[in-house]
């Protein structure tokens, strides 16, 4: 669960001591139950010995940056094949000990750190980056929800953003404006369709 890191692996011994009785049998259930009590959910409050937050500090602090970095480690912690080579983005996930190479394979340290990296905390911080952010993660969680598009003058704010900030640009962004635009333009020919039928009458 903690990859071989010796602080982790030092947190979770105290914690696992702290405890006055392991259940026989389920062991491992209960080993989960306690990391995610005490060191994944809430864990901005809980990481009192500063483990976890120089983490993430170090992927946001370059704002030039933060997109690359964290679609690189998005595709390490999906699965997907992202090749050991050498590249910024790569070495500052390196560096931070969030990824390492596993059998000549870019994956996620351990099973704590994607817990706490995971892609809710990926969502909302590449959204943080975005004027239209808060509507960008509206509509992903409610499945593609067109109440949550952005139209008019939100609209056009969001594709100079976009325009201005191509490196920043990525999938999600495209798959939100343009069901934004096309939004925008059905909703309007629905309704010059209906004013010339109104005006017919």
């Amino acid at each position: 669960m903690d990859g071989g890191h010796p602080f982790l692996t030092q947190k979770l011994c105290k914690l696992i001591q702290s405890e006055p009785v392991i259940p026989a049998d389920s062991e491992a259930a209960w080993v989960e139950r306690l990391v995610n009590k005490y060191m994944v959910s809430n864990w901005e409050y809980q990481d009192k010995a500063l483990h976890l937050k120089p983490i993430r500090d170090r992927l946001l602090r370059k704002e030039d940056q933060i997109n690359r970095i964290l679609e690189c480690y998005q595709t390490v912690l999906q699965g997907k094949t992202l090749a050991h080579e050498d590249s910024r983005e790569r070495l500052e996930l390196r560096l931070s000990g969030l990824i390492t190479p596993i059998d000549g394979k870019l994956q996620v340290s351990n099973r704590i750190y994607a817990c706490v990296f995971n892609q809710t905390w990926l969502n909302e911080v590449l959204a943080s980056q975005r004027p239209y952010g808060s509507a960008l993660l509206a509509w992903q969680d409610s499945q593609q929800d067109q109440i949550h598009l952005v139209r008019d003058e939100d609209l056009e704010a969001a594709q100079r953003w976009a325009e201005d900030n191509q490196e920043q640009f990525n999938e999600n962004d495209r798959q939100f404006l343009g069901a934004s635009l096309n939004h925008q333009i059905t909703t309007k020919a629905e309704a010059e369709a209906d004013r010339i039928l109104f005006a017919a009458y």
